[in-house]
């Protein structure tokens, strides 16, 4: 509905993202990352990440000195990025050996998706 000029759903939307912004700004200041990647279903709406850039332009707009903006993107997986971070933990740091035929069950259910040559390079 946003991206065809739904006012109402843009207001809602750009509500949820300023105060997303402030927070990108707080993590910013507190922990100065390189860049802040932005995952889920909603990330691979491209008008998502233009009105979170453009609520942190607005938010630093208010400060007497200039400060370092946040460098936001998308993050290469979209909203499979969780499933790709949540195997590697789990293989990283799970204590028993890894069960080989378990793995390569898991490679073939990932291997038609689009994270599933990254995970087979990861993993193996």
């Amino acid at each position: 509905m946003a991206n065809c000029g739904d006012e109402k759903a843009l207001a809602g939307i750009r509500e949820y993202v300023r105060h997303l912004a402030i927070q990108i700004n707080n993590y910013k200041f507190i922990l100065d990352p390189e860049k802040i990647v932005i995952g889920g279903g909603i990330s691979v709406q491209p008008l998502f990440l233009q009105m979170i850039k453009e609520e942190i332009k607005k938010i630093n707009t208010v400060y007497p000195w200039d400060l370092p903006i946040a460098d936001v993107e998308v993050c290469k997986f979209f909203n499979d990025a969780n499933l790709i971070g949540a195997v590697y933990v789990h293989i990283k740091f799970k204590e028993r050996k890894i069960d080989v035929d378990k793995l390569n069950e898991f490679l073939d259910l990932v291997k038609d998706r689009r994270e599933g040559q990254y995970l087979m390079e990861l993993l193996l």
